[in-house]
């Protein structure tokens, strides 16, 4: 369920369809309160910003760094607080945790290229920084495959 439920609200974020992938998660955390790694915890951060809903998102971000230490899969975590901060318009905090995700296991230059919860970030001078190492990683890999 968790990595069902956390794709599903995911891609219905990135379809524009917060208010379906809000009952995912809701839905997900009525039935699972410890959220292991705070992964549901991280996708409602990442609504409640994206709805304008500052202090809710910053608590659920709290909430989720303290619940992912630890966790095998934090990066999923991690990526949705860099997210949640880009809407909230937090920059700094933003490329902390984009950052955060790629050191942990999530190094995806691709799908950060691409990815417009991310586009609020593309002219700081952090994340032009993170994407250049990202992409010479990504063509070193590229090569060896």
């Amino acid at each position: 369920p968790l990595l069902v439920d956390r794709t599903r609200a995911d891609t219905l974020i990135q379809m524009g369809r917060l208010d379906e992938a809000e009952s995912v998660a809701d839905g997900y955390l009525k039935k699972n309160a410890t959220d292991e790694g705070g992964s549901l915890t991280s996708v409602k951060a990442l609504i409640l910003a994206q709805k304008g809903k500052k202090k809710e998102s910053q608590e659920a971000i709290d909430r989720c760094s303290r619940m992912g230490n630890g966790f095998g899969h934090f990066h999923h975590t991690a990526y949705n607080i860099a997210s949640a901060y880009v809407a909230l318009q937090k920059p700094h905090e933003a490329v902390k945790w984009v950052e955060a995700a790629a050191d942990d296991g999530f190094p995806c230059y691709t799908y950060f290229k691409i990815d417009p919860n991310l586009d609020d970030l593309r002219d700081h001078p952090g994340f032009i920084d993170l994407m250049s190492g990202l992409e010479k990683q990504w063509k070193r890999f590229k090569r060896v495959s």
